[in-house]
């Protein structure tokens, strides 16, 4: 009976290292004639949390050009190599879709603990991407940046990597599901990014600069 009950002890280590390593998610990530990645970004806002004060958090896109050409996402053109965040924002000088304001922040240390989920994508997928972003650049309480993050992944994510949200859309919703995946990655940088700023036209023709303060 003594061996029996130490041998039940035994598994304990090994049946709850297999729970721990479990993914409830395996997304395909990978296309043939990719021609850059879409990263989605979700920060529940824990680690910048005051106390007695509600910090719901922050959700947004990033795309890097991992082809030769030029490339346009929006209103930002992104030479080989290139990338740039992708966010909404309730902001005075505009309520919409703003360009490396979040790979800003990433550089001076915000958003710790940050998850995101990378997916390849090809040249139609960034037409259907451009498509969205001409036709969302607004913000509101409900459609708000998480709710204009999800869309835009799943716009260009392969059918059984789409993450499907029910109710009001927030960052922390995203941040679970992203736990729940072992391809998530922990606060995976921004680089080689170029200007800040928002289009000033439904074409998405002019960038208009903004320096952060």
């Amino acid at each position: 009976m003594f061996k029996k009950i130490l041998s039940i002890f035994a598994l304990i280590p090994l049946l709850t290292s297999c729970n721990q390593t479990q993914s409830e998610y395996n997304f395909t990530l990978e296309k043939e004639n990719s021609i850059g990645t879409l990263t989605l970004y979700a920060f529940n806002g824990d680690s910048e949390r005051v106390p007695g004060t509600i910090n719901l958090g922050h959700a947004f896109i990033s795309v890097e050009n991992t082809s030769e050409e030029t490339i346009k996402v929006g209103a930002m053109t992104l030479e080989a190599n290139e990338q740039t965040s992708v966010g909404g924002w309730g902001q005075t000088a505009h309520f919409g879709i703003w360009y490396n304001i979040e790979s800003t922040y990433m550089t001076i240390g915000r958003y710790k603990g940050i998850l995101s989920l990378t997916t390849q994508i090809t040249e139609d997928d960034l037409n259907n991407l451009n498509s969205y972003i001409k036709d969302h650049d607004q913000w509101s309480m409900f459609k708000n940046c998480s709710y204009m993050a999800l869309d835009m992944y799943n716009i260009v994510a392969n059918e059984d990597s789409k993450i499907e949200i029910n109710g009001l859309i927030t960052p922390g919703k995203i941040y679970n599901v992203l736990k729940k995946t072992d391809k998530n990655e922990l606060e995976r940088p921004i680089e080689n990014f170029t200007k800040v700023g928002y289009s000033a036209d439904y074409e998405m023709t002019n960038l208009v600069e903004f320096k952060l303060r």
